[in-house]
């Protein structure tokens, strides 16, 4: 389409002013003669203003809940037809998608149609819709089912119609000049889902889909939800998400289209930080780096996955390590750290990765990331921190398990909002891949932006950045068994990212988080990291670039999670131990029973477990090992705690035994041993 921008034939009259000075009634005297000059103006100039050319669908490809592909199904399509005596009318025989799901369809104009799909027994029914601006003959369609192929080849498959919301929703992004690549489109229910719960990144030819992925709980949300489309150097257009596509039902829709104005006036600039040039005594940039802990209200934790206890351990367990562990590091360009947990075969990749598991460049020459640069360990390329390698190498596809859970956050430098107006907001490039067991408010690895306006003395969270949708899988019924196997949930290996469940991570700008409250104040900002538990830790992490704070109106949801973010970090006490081990009395009477018991106190959070074994001549027996789940703390305080092992035998003949204490640390070696002798005679 082209507009024309003409300019029409002006006639201009110009009144004489006065002569060469003369004055009075000379006839040549031209004062207020009016003499016309006709300009014509230059012929009409033709603007090229883009408009997407409108084609059919010719071609479908059918994905499952988790984004797989469906091969070997049977799929017909249906035009719906309002006028007719019939619901729906086919436009094909019945088709078959080839090995990665694909099928080709007759021409499919602009309208309703009714898809059908039956794998291993199973047949779902859903609308696809193709709009009348459609500009692509590919069109990609998420089906409410899960489709699953053992080792042994056999096939099946789960109906999810009723669990939840599978919407794909595809079309193209474009200016007045034409489509727009790199463009961001994302689809937020709001304050009900934290935000965004699936975004896509626009292709060279300006083309996105996006697949939404929700549990029932989540639908209300999303029927007052927007979709956001932005790109640099164009105004950031926000419209209903009900609109334009039907949010109350799973369904495909191809050919939402949107067309960006271009960006006038650029907000103003307050701060920037791109992490390229690192100052003395940063990790990243001018932000420093300090230790959160990583801890979890247990209140309603009947909903979570694991169970209290675990979570519990788990607690306990990250709080007493020595050294905390600080996964934030400069990344940059070129580093091709490869995820070794993914090659280990503990994660997935999601199914439209095609990274082979490398962590991602930064946006500009350098980032910042949360997870291990350093190469030859489990944990390389993740934030497992400190592997739990026995369990790992016993049990594939667990998701990455750590010893311990770990946290930590970047801090800003001060930065000064007085003196500034609202609207003033955060925004950053964000990049990550977590755990997908659990994305809701109760969920793990927790990506915040935190405040002080204390100098660090106390933190507030701004922003919770994990969104909420509690996916459909079709394991949603699950319940852990008794063998360590059985006890590894479904979704363990699989990724959570910030374009979608169980699909790859992009770089992706961040929607801008409000300041306005902090207005007037100087103020320290921090992303911090928590894994909360030392569960399905083997993904990628988090990777933050080019943070600004502008004059942009904040829209992202602001936090009021119930999320610890300024504990005390753990007491770092050199270690120490005593023990009293009993009876007093080295002399036993054979045929008696007695309680061996060790009163043990010690400092330091080096201990892990407590073991107190008995040694005779038959043999060796344990009478009791004990962990960090059951030491009491001391009358000191933090960092000083006491146990008690004990237990019963009986001594059925003479001779020596001897009772030892031994205690092991959290990598499992012998830090401290206490023995005593004993002699058992005939009374």
């Amino acid at each position: 389409m082209k507009q024309f921008l003409t300019l029409a034939s002006m006639a201009v009259f110009i009144t004489a002013c006065g002569g060469g000075g003369g004055g009075g009634d000379n006839d040549n005297d031209n004062e207020g003669a009016t003499v016309p000059i006709t300009v014509t103006a230059p012929a009409p100039v033709p603007v090229d203003i883009y408009s997407p050319e409108k084609k059919s669908v010719s071609s479908l490809r059918l994905l499952d809940a988790s984004g797989q592909s469906i091969p070997n199904a049977e799929v017909t399509v249906s035009r719906v037809l309002a006028s007719s005596s019939f619901s729906a009318q086919a436009v094909a025989d019945v088709l078959i998608t080839d090995a990665e799901g694909n099928l080709v369809v007759n021409d499919l104009s602009p309208g309703d149609y009714e898809l059908t799909v039956t794998i291993a027994g199973v047949t779902v029914t859903m609308q696809l819709t193709v709009t009348e601006n459609n500009s692509e003959e590919g069109m990609i369609a998420a089906v409410p089912v899960k489709v699953s192929t053992d080792g042994a080849g056999f096939v099946t498959a789960i109906d999810l119609t009723n669990s939840g919301l599978i919407i794909s929703v595809s079309g193209l992004v474009y200016g007045e000049a034409g489509p727009i690549a790199g463009a961001q489109v994302s689809v937020s229910g709001g304050e009900g889902t934290n935000g965004a719960i699936t975004s896509a990144v626009t292709d060279e030819n300006g083309s996105y889909v996006v697949v939404i992925n929700i549990g029932n709980e989540r639908k209300e949300a999303l029927e007052s939800g927007t979709i956001r489309v932005s790109a640099q150097g164009y105004k950031t257009l926000t419209v209903s998400a009900n609109s334009d596509i039907d949010v109350t039902t799973s369904g495909a829709s191809a050919g939402l289209n949107f067309m960006l104005a271009p960006e006038v006036d650029p907000p103003e600039v307050y701060y920037s930080e791109n992490f390229e040039q690192t100052a003395e005594g940063a990790v990243c940039g001018t932000w420093t780096e300090e230790y959160v802990a990583s801890t979890l209200e247990l209140d309603s934790c009947f909903e979570c996955v694991v169970s209290e206890e675990l979570v519990a351990a788990s607690v306990v367990s990250a709080q007493a390590v020595v050294e905390p562990l600080l996964l934030w590091n400069s990344h940059s360009v070129g580093r091709s750290i490869y995820n070794q947990a993914y090659l280990d075969g503990l994660v997935f990749l999601a199914p439209n990765d095609a990274s082979e598991g490398v962590v991602v460049d930064p946006q500009s020459n350098a980032a910042c990331w949360y997870g291990n640069d350093v190469t030859g360990t489990q944990s390389t390329g993740n934030f497992i921190g400190e592997p739990d390698t026995e369990f790992n190498d016993d049990n594939p596809l667990n998701g990455g398990e750590s010893l311990v859970a770990n946290g930590a956050a970047i801090v800003s430098p001060q930065i000064d909002l007085t003196g500034l107006e609202a609207p003033v907001a955060l925004s950053f490039d964000t990049w990550w891949e977590i755990e997908s067991v659990n994305p809701n408010e109760l969920g793990f690895d927790i990506m915040a932006v935190e405040y002080s306006t204390d100098n660090g003395e106390s933190w507030s969270t701004l922003a919770r950045l994990n969104p909420y949708t509690d996916p459909i899988s079709g394991d949603e019924d699950w319940v852990p068994g008794e063998t360590e196997a059985e006890s590894i949930h479904p979704r363990a290996p699989i990724p959570y990212s910030n374009t979608g469940f169980n699909s790859s991570p992009q770089w992706l700008q961040q929607e801008p988080i409000s300041l306005d409250s902090l207005i007037g104040n100087v103020v320290l900002l921090r992303f911090a990291f928590r894994t909360q538990d030392e569960l399905y830790n083997g993904f990628r992490g988090w990777m933050v670039d080019n943070v600004v704070i502008t004059s942009t109106q904040g829209t992202f949801p602001l936090s009021d999670a119930e999320i610890v973010v300024d504990p005390e970090p753990p007491v770092d006490l050199e270690f120490s131990m005593t023990a009293d081990i009993y009876p007093e009395s080295s002399w036993l009477n054979a045929g008696s029973e007695y309680t061996f018991e060790a009163v043990v106190n010690w400092q330091g959070d080096d201990v892990a477990t407590l073991m107190l074994e008995l040694e005779t001549s038959d043999g060796t027996y344990l009478l009791e090992e004990a962990g960090v789940a059951d030491f009491n703390q001391g009358e000191g305080g933090d960092g000083y705690y006491y146990y008690d092992p004990a237990g019963d035998y009986t001594v059925t003949k003479s001779g020596g035994l001897t009772v030892i204490l031994t205690a092991k640390n959290a990598l499992g070696e012998v830090i401290f041993t206490q023995s005593k002798v004993y002699s058992a005679g005939e009374v």
